[in-house]
């Protein structure tokens, strides 16, 4: 028996283990800060005399092609889940890994793209909002990576010790890419739809 009450079990009154609780506390506050940055965006947006369309100088093609690697990624990660549940292997989860990589890259190369033109985060406003959010979504991606790559490898062996509580902290990593994958597409529709 574990000293931390319902590691592994859900409390009755509530259907929640301790991990989901502090995911969902985590992403509320991950909300709240992109919530101000799109406030920020929004406001700077309208407050500014000129403003870029992206497609004119965005390349809007390593977007794309982002936001596609990022539904491919939510996908496994969801399988992930099912997989742990029923005790199978980290395959997903590295899939998750390899596709999260692939995404850091797509945006790095999209900065860099966008760098060689001269405009930087100082250029104006607009670049300077679009290499934020960018970043910060390049940040989450990168930091969800490490955490999915450390949960597939090291903590592998607590699938074996401790099925249901390694496959709780698999669905809460799985809470983790949804969220980025929605946040992803909130910055892409505001960046380069709108």
């Amino acid at each position: 028996m574990s000293a931390i009450p319902h590691t592994a079990t859900p409390r009755r009154d509530t259907g929640l283990y301790n991990a989901k609780v502090g995911t969902w506390l985590f992403l509320a506050a991950e909300a709240m800060f992109f919530g101000a940055l799109v406030s920020s965006y929004v406001f700077l947006r309208s407050a500014s005399a000129e403003w870029p369309a992206a497609r004119d100088v965005l390349p809007v093609g390593y977007a794309v092609a982002n936001g596609i690697v990022l539904i491919l990624l939510a996908t496994a990660s969801v399988k992930a889940r099912r997989a742990a549940r029923a005790g199978k292997g980290p395959k997903w989860l590295w899939i998750c890994v390899v596709l999260a990589v692939c995404s850091v890259t797509l945006v790095a190369l999209e900065h860099r793209i966008v760098g060689a033109t001269g405009a930087r985060a100082s250029t104006s406003t607009f670049y300077g909002m679009y290499y934020l959010l960018s970043g910060i979504v390049r940040i989450h991606v990168g930091g969800g990576a490490v955490v999915t790559a450390w949960i597939a490898g090291p903590c592998r062996q607590f699938a074996d010790i401790k099925p249901i509580r390694y496959a709780n902290w698999v669905e809460c990593l799985g809470y983790y890419w949804l969220f980025v994958f929605a946040t992803s597409l909130a910055t892409f529709v505001l960046v380069y739809v709108v």
